[in-house]
């Protein structure tokens, strides 16, 4: 449990870090569980452009091994 809590942790940490942008499609798709087509409407972008922003994010994500 305590490595699960540290992974969260990070987490949590990195998504911070990210542009604003960034933060916000995460926090919406993960935390409110809303759709892309819906952020992709709430955030005023196409859902194309927040289909490969998520799809860049989860990229980074995985990079810094969190």
């Amino acid at each position: 449990m305590e490595v699960l809590e540290a992974q969260k942790t990070k987490i949590i940490q990195f998504i911070e870090k990210l542009p604003d942008l960034d933060n916000k499609i995460i926090k919406l798709r993960y935390i409110d569980n809303m759709p892309l087509k819906e952020i992709a409407s709430e955030l005023g972008y196409s859902e194309q452009y927040i289909r490969n922003k998520h799809s860049q994010v989860k990229k980074l994500i995985k990079m810094v091994n969190v």
